[in-house]
């Protein structure tokens, strides 16, 4: 499907009323009326765009999510999906209607994505564990495996959150686990900037993995950084600003 060039301005003045935390329940009633007389007119990620934008405010728009994630089940591509899912988890719902059909399309794909949407799909599928069935561990398989393999040589901040989703979603994947383990190790004894809530969310995912890892000197290591994770983080959180803590308790799920 080809992109559009320009990105409509009713999508656009949702995710501005969003910025600005509007929070008058009328405009937020108005705009996204206008959004879903016109959603035929909308791409997928126009359409996720909206349902992020309602999540951020903390809005809900019943007929507007219903045929947003009609349309979307049907047509979305990978990063529309995985921002739609988020936004509809974010919003307290269930997003078995957007997943099944997500999942399927993933199977046997997971190669031709790249580094950055491989993260994201497995940061979605995570993140709504709690309102959904468990995921196929051949797909977890596969994706972990995808990812593991393009890690290498990446920045590791781009795999401290890694851990914390392999535990959510209970799934031990070796390979995985030992790269994204090797890089938290590297942020805790460098000098890398690293944001508070990655530490905690590192430590987090560790102690949500210790107790399925069957060999006691693996267990151990596990429980070892994480609690490195959490001396770092602890230190983060008294250097930083209100406005950081802030930031941080708003982000905690």
């Amino acid at each position: 499907e080809p992109q559009q060039t320009k990105t409509p301005g009713i999508v656009v003045q949702i995710a501005q009323a969003a910025r600005k935390r509007q929070r008058e329940p009328q405009i937020w009633s108005n705009l996204l009326d206008q959004a879903l007389a016109t959603h035929g007119e909308l791409s997928p990620q126009d359409m996720a765009s909206v349902l992020w934008s309602m999540s951020e405010a903390r809005f809900l728009h019943e007929a507007l999510i219903d045929e947003f994630v009609r349309s979307l089940s049907f047509r979305a591509n990978v990063k529309a999906m995985v921002t739609a899912m988020l936004a509809v988890d974010r919003l307290g719902l269930p997003t078995d209607s957007l997943r099944a059909p997500f999942l399927q399309q993933l199977s046997g794909q997971c190669e031709e994505l790249s580094f950055g949407d491989l993260r994201r799909v497995l940061m979605a599928l995570a993140r709504c564990w709690k309102h959904c069935a468990p995921v196929q561990r051949e797909l977890l398989r596969e994706l972990c495996d995808a990812i593991a393999e393009q890690a290498a040589n990446c920045d590791p901040r781009d795999l401290v959150a890694i851990p914390q989703h392999l535990g959510r979603l209970q799934y031990l994947h070796a390979g995985l686990l030992s790269t994204s383990a090797t890089a938290v190790s590297l942020l805790v004894s460098s000098r890398l900037s690293v944001l508070p809530l990655d530490m905690l969310r590192a430590m987090d995912g560790f102690l949500m993995l210790a107790p399925i890892i069957e060999i006691p000197t693996g267990r151990q290591e596990v429980l070892t950084l994480s609690s490195k994770c959490g001396l770092l983080g602890a230190r983060l959180l008294e250097e930083a600003s209100n406005d950081d803590l802030w930031r941080v308790g708003s982000q905690l799920p």
